[in-house]
């Protein structure tokens, strides 16, 4: 075998086993597609050398094939026999070309996603941007790139050099470069560390794996050859992310139906192939798009702040469509519970949960008939932004500033894909936290902590089951709504919520907060102290003592939350593991400490190895190893082996 087929094939492993944690069904798709391409390509090889295109003699590629084998044949017989060797030959020469090529995409595509998935996509798209950007970036390479490949065809000194075969892919895949650049050049030029780093890294790689001496089309290539072969490929999936992230954001530009809408989530289902083809032709520029969306989404990223960087740890693992619809709705859920959690009177707490609830109302059901239009500068541009429903911006904008106000218009975006009853249970849980009323029982505690985290978590799954293409599970569509799947993820988010309180008992009491049961406590002057926030004196080992009784409620439901997990969506589920495992570890961190902690935390190195072990498949091997070892020396199960009760 061609030993670059080898180096190829061990660089492309690589690099998929390191990616395969974030390998989306796009990207499925997108494997299949341009590695089909590439594998095809080298059967017609002769459309890169022939006379017509470049002036090319390619004589000297097939007398590699075909004399120079047939040479190395010469001692073996007749000339019949030796012709039909060559041909074989030749067949075989075709084959590991076919190979190394559809090698060299996939491991560009690879190396493209590892280095470009960190960032929203979204993010790279500027409608505010001056229109010479737009000529700068798309038409001045595309029409350079054209122009120097008809210099190039049309300049006879290169068929003489002595290797004919220098630049001239370079040259073909110009034109077709161009292309790229014209439909996504301002992505590929803003983004462009990205573009030049997983061009040049595969490039790098070949050039160097390359073997003169081989028959092989590749072996005269030229660094430059490769170059403009990885820079095609890189510039093609670049695109598709850029065209991808546009229409996951204005699906509005090619329909109007929700049930298209919900069709185009999948990227393995032809109408999602459709609607992109129809947005490429329709989007002439992205000066078009309306920039409101993209300013939201940068004031919700930004509201999340250091609270919310472990949300978006775990969240790094879901598609980058998913990933922005989840910060934002989470940077929602944190706004709401700031603005009912800091508000400095009754009042003014009561006042910013009716207006949430008022918001919601709103957002599900629509405004008061007698709304006919906004006035304020923030209503206007919400009415020409045809993502958001009609509400009264106008109500919002007096109350709201408008970094929140951008926040809240997140959410409406995403109200269709949400369960009315999940968000509004929301508000009960922020009502007990004005209330400021104790906890009685373990259920009142397990109560609060279903309603604030464990609706939360329903509407999470709501929105991962939408933009995965598993339809709309608002509570509308009851064929596609599991409910074993929401009550499972239910209980997912009351056990995070339980490690949460035992975890915050300290730090709570020093916000005034206190959510232990009165239950757990001697009498009730302990609640009084805490809430007045003296938590030193009751003493660590009574704080740790709470602590362990309410992480004993967490326990209880972690097989639940497991069940949850494995309900999802393989494509997020490694995500969501990896989160719930790291919050779990709160509770092994808070029993092994000698004294209470104000904040228990897990060591970062115990984060990443359970992350890397959680997303690689890895995590709880060996327990896995130790049960199916059991299961060898026992097959039975060890009860059977065990002598039996004598009875009388």
């Amino acid at each position: 075998m061609n030993t670059q087929v080898v180096y190829a094939l061990i660089t492309f492993m690589i690099a998929l086993v390191l990616y395969r944690p974030f390998a989306t069904r796009l990207d499925h798709v997108r494997y299949t597609i341009f590695c089909l391409l590439a594998f095809v390509a080298p059967m017609s090889s002769q459309l890169f050398y022939t006379p017509s295109f470049y002036g090319i003699d390619i004589s000297n590629l097939h007398h590699n094939y075909t004399i120079d084998r047939f040479s190395l044949m010469g001692a073996l017989g007749s000339t019949q026999y030796q012709h039909h060797e060559s041909q074989h030959l030749l067949q075989n020469g075709l084959l590991q070309d076919n190979i190394i090529l559809a090698l060299l995409t996939g491991t560009t595509i690879t190396v493209c996603g590892i280095l470009s998935r960190w960032d929203f996509p979204i993010l790279y798209v500027k409608p505010e941007a001056h229109y010479m950007v737009d000529i700068a970036y798309r038409h001045v390479p595309s029409i350079f790139l054209v122009i120097a490949a008809f210099i190039h065809r049309s300049n006879q000194g290169y068929q003489e050099a002595k290797d004919n075969m220098q630049h001239q892919v370079a040259c073909f895949l110009a034109p077709l470069l161009a292309g790229v650049f014209y439909f996504a050049g301002t992505y590929l030029f803003r983004r462009w560390h990205i573009t030049m780093a997983a061009s040049f890294i595969p490039a790098t790689i070949w050039t160097l794996s390359k073997n003169p001496s081989t028959h092989s089309i590749f072996s005269q290539w030229s660094f430059y050859d490769w170059l403009a072969c990885t820079l095609m490929i890189t510039g093609a999936t670049m695109m598709l992310d850029y065209f991808d992230a546009i229409l996951n954001t204005y699906p509005y530009l090619v329909t109007n139906s929700a049930k298209q809408r919900e069709a185009i989530q999948d990227p393995a289902r032809a109408p999602y192939w459709l609607a992109l083809g129809e947005l490429v032709l329709c989007l002439s520029s992205e000066r078009e798009l309306n920039p409101l969306p993209i300013h939201d989404m940068q004031e919700a990223i930004k509201k999340l702040g250091h609270s919310g960087r472990s949300w978006k740890t775990m969240s790094i693992l879901f598609p980058s469509n998913l990933r922005q619809e989840m910060c934002m709705l989470y940077a929602w859920f944190r706004l709401c519970d700031d603005l009912v959690d800091d508000a400095d009177e009754y009042k003014e707490g009561r006042f910013a949960l009716n207006l949430i609830r008022t918001f919601l109302d709103e957002s599900f059901n629509g405004p008061d008939d007698d709304l006919k239009t906004c006035t304020s500068e923030a209503g206007r541009l919400a009415m020409q932004d045809p993502s958001l429903p009609f509400l009264d911006w106008d109500y919002l904008d007096a109350h709201l500033t408008s970094d929140r106000l951008a926040v809240f218009r997140c959410f409406a975006r995403q109200a269709f894909m949400l369960c009315p009853k999940a968000a509004n249970a929301l508000t009960d849980a922020w009502a007990i936290d004005l209330k400021k009323k104790p906890l009685k029982t373990e259920e009142s505690v397990k109560n609060y902590a279903s309603l604030i985290s464990g609706r939360f978590a329903e509407l999470c799954t709501c929105v991962i089951m939408y933009k995965t293409g598993h339809g709309n599970w608002n509570g509308d569509d009851f064929e596609a709504r599991d409910s074993t799947v929401l009550h499972r993820a239910r209980a997912t988010g009351q056990c995070l919520q339980l490690v949460n309180i035992a975890r915050d008992i300290v730090a709570d009491s020093h916000e005034g907060r206190c959510y232990v049961p009165l239950k757990f406590m001697r009498d009730q002057s302990i609640y009084t102290t805490l809430k007045t926030r003296r938590p030193d004196v009751v003493g660590s080992k009574v704080l740790k003592g709470y602590a362990l009784n309410i992480l004993g409620l967490a326990d209880s439901l972690v097989p639940q939350g497991h069940l949850g997990i494995n309900g999802l969506p393989f494509e997020v589920r490694d995500g969501v593991r990896a989160a719930f495992e790291i919050y779990l570890a709160i509770g092994p961190a808070l029993r092994e400490a000698e004294n209470f902690p104000i904040r228990a935390k897990v060591p970062k190195s115990r984060q990443k190895m359970i992350a890397f072990s959680c997303i690689y498949g890895l995590y709880g091997l060996r327990q896995k190893s130790m049960s199916a070892i059991r299961s060898l020396v026992h097959p039975f199960g060890l009860s059977y082996y065990q002598k039996p009760n004598p009875s009388f």
